[in-house]
């Protein structure tokens, strides 16, 4: 608390208004210091909080560098398996046309009643065959040649 000078001595040069003087420069040194200690508290939070933006910021680069990481893979991966499926796609059409011309060419050799080259064809089961297409030459047991 801050002493204040009577009202009667309003004089500059009064043994109170020295008093007054003193307690006022005494209060301003305890704000300057004050000022200081705070000023110090301040810089430190701000040292500490650039501290850990930075660690965040590096946190956050190498999850972004991780993402998209895992993005390219997974895009690399995506154009894989597509690459991979036509290419099965590919394979069966080529097993189809192939089993279907060999069944073609089997059933115009063995279909005119014995002639030709004598070829007897027994079809195994006729059920799907590896791929899923259902034929009665998807799977062929025995070949008999004629004597």
């Amino acid at each position: 608390m801050i002493r204040r000078p009577p009202r009667s001595t309003l004089s500059s040069s009064s043994a109170a208004s020295d008093v007054y003087k003193r307690q006022v420069h005494e209060y301003l040194v305890t704000l300057e210091n004050e000022n200081k200690s705070l000023r110090k508290e301040v810089e430190y939070a701000n040292k500490v909080f650039r501290e850990r933006e930075s660690e965040h910021e590096r946190i956050r680069n190498a999850l972004q560098k991780r993402v998209s990481t895992a993005e390219d893979s997974s895009r690399s991966l995506a154009h894989q398996v597509a690459t991979l499926d036509g290419e099965l796609q590919s394979m069966k059409r080529l097993y189809n046309d192939t089993a279907d011309e060999l069944a073609k060419t089997l059933t115009s050799t063995t279909g005119n009643g014995g002639g030709g080259m004598g070829l007897s064809v027994s079809a195994g089961g006729g059920g799907a065959g590896p791929l899923g297409r259902r034929s009665s030459y998807s799977h062929f047991n025995t070949f008999n040649f004629g004597e």
